[in-house]
Formats: C-alpha cells, sequence, structure tokens
C-alpha cells in the first residue's frame, strides 16, 4: 500500500499488528517542484523551506501564517487549494500570501 503521510498509518499497522516495511521517497513538494523545474532553494534568495498542511478550510482557519514572515523562506503547501482563499487573506510577509505568492501548483 502507498501512504501520502506515515505516521498515523504506521502507528495503525502497529496497533493491528501488521507487518509492514517502510521505503524511504522523496516528498510530493520536491517532486511536484521538480516536476515544473521550481527551484525551492535559490542562492541568497530562498535559503530555508517550509512545508505546511492546509487540506481543509477549517484546518486553514487554524494556520498561524503570520510566522510566515521571512522572505528568504520558500513555503510549500500541501493540500491547500481549497484553503488557499482563507490564506490569502492572511497576513503573510508583511503583506498577505496572495501579494507575495509566485506560483501555485495542483495535482503536480
Amino acid at each position: 500500500m502507498w501512504f501520502g503521510r506515515g505516521g498515523e498509518e504506521v502507528e495503525a499497522l502497529r496497533e493491528a499488528g501488521v507487518a509492514y516495511s517502510v521505503v524511504p521517497g522523496i516528498t510530493a513538494g520536491l517532486g511536484a517542484a521538480a516536476q515544473f523545474e521550481v527551484p525551492l532553494t535559490f542562492r541568497h534568495e530562498a535559503l530555508r523551506i517550509t512545508f505546511l498542511t492546509a487540506h481543509k478550510a477549517r484546518d486553514a482557519e487554524t494556520v498561524d501564517w503570520s510566522v510566515l514572515t521571512d522572505e528568504k523562506m520558500t513555503v510549500v503547501v500541501y493540500m491547500g487549494m481549497t484553503a488557499a482563499a482563507v490564506g490569502s487573506r492572511r497576513p503573510f510577509g508583511g503583506g498577505t500570501l496572495a501579494a507575495n505568492a509566485r506560483s501555485a501548483y495542483s495535482r503536480g
């Protein structure tokens, strides 16, 4: 079986006594960036990466978007298309997410 996340699934398999193995891979954020040839880091420009999950509109309300104020940080938002409207109104990097967004990719 293939899982997008691992923690919850591994915990459930352990509790159920089901044998499993974990095969390391790359996260979808890195894979999609590679597919679209978008660098997530760039010398002197994008020095850090934050991976953020905001997959439901109600979850987006709880995300503290204001902590994402580092202009030298690339932010990769997983499952965020539903939450995009909420996030775009939140303070982000001295403005709003929409004002600072450079690109958005869906189903990469």
